[in-house]
């Protein structure tokens, strides 16, 4: 197989190789989510709870789960095709990208939230 290449940089893994760690992130995200999901039911009716975190862990449930169908999409794709038949194993590529993206989206959100509280918070406390 050939090597992949990711945001014009060829990394030394080829598609069949990204299993592995599909395998582990659908894991460790599933786990994620789940002790994420059960914080957020725990804490979501406290008063003593800051707005900011309530959103942020709604943004969390939210990224992961987008994340742990992707980590499978990813990984059953890496495990199909031969050497011969490349055709399922070319879209291994766009979706190992897809990731980076939704963190740096993920960032984004949570800034913009966080500010967004903060100047809520300033506004009102005059």
């Amino acid at each position: 197989m050939g090597r992949l290449k990711i945001f014009d940089r060829r990394v030394p893994l080829a598609p069949d190789d990204v299993y592995v760690p599909g395998l582990y992130g659908v894991v460790l995200h599933s786990v994620w989510l789940a002790s994420t999901a059960v914080v957020y039911a725990v804490i979501r009716n406290d008063c003593n709870v800051s707005p900011v975190l309530l959103d942020f862990l709604v943004i969390l449930i939210c990224t992961l789960s987008i994340q742990v169908p992707l980590d499978a999409l990813i990984m059953f794709l890496s495990m199909s095709g031969t050497v011969a038949r490349k055709g399922p194993r070319r879209y291994v590529v766009p979706l190992s990208t897809c990731p980076v993206l939704f963190l740096f989206g993920n960032l984004r959100l949570n800034v913009m939230v966080s500010m967004s509280r903060t100047v809520l918070e300033t506004i009102s406390a005059c």
